[in-house]
């Protein structure tokens, strides 16, 4: 199966990207306190789910890979690859990105709220399906 990686830097075929990345990033902010909830919230009630730390964040489509692309703003010089696992059989979780908006996590009680649902949708609109693969990508082909 393949999915859709989106970056802001050129790579070859047969390159593999790591998983980890966002929480590289995350690790160097003073103030991480929306994802250390998510993580506490997802270590304690979902175990199961694969870390957003030290996962590699997928899309299940192209028109998924655009729609978020087009969503984010801020990723406007993001490149789409066409990606596959090297670890198949690794966890993998579905969940809506839309879940998480920063600027209305404000409190404490909203980001474990939102964790919660994060980490249990109930229904994941198509479009903004992200998946949480504990897994580096091979990529494959640039697509755009």
């Amino acid at each position: 199966m393949t999915y859709f990686y989106c970056c802001s830097y050129p790579l070859r075929a047969n390159s593999i990207v790591e998983k980890g990345n966002w929480g590289r990033i995350c690790r160097l902010e003073k103030e991480i306190s929306l994802e250390r909830t998510f993580e506490r919230i997802r270590r304690k009630e979902f175990p199961d789910r694969p870390s957003r730390l030290e996962c590699i964040f997928l899309c299940p489509t192209l028109e998924n890979a655009r729609f978020f692309l087009s969503q984010n703003p801020r990723r406007g010089y993001d490149l789409i690859y066409e990606v596959e696992l090297v670890n198949s059989n690794c966890k993998i979780f579905e969940t809506d990105w839309t879940l998480i908006n920063r600027e209305l996590l404000d409190t404490e009680a909203k980001r474990e709220n939102a964790a919660r649902k994060y980490w249990n949708p109930k229904h994941v609109d198509e479009l903004r399906k992200e998946i949480l693969a504990d897994s580096a990508v091979r990529i494959l082909r640039l697509v755009c």
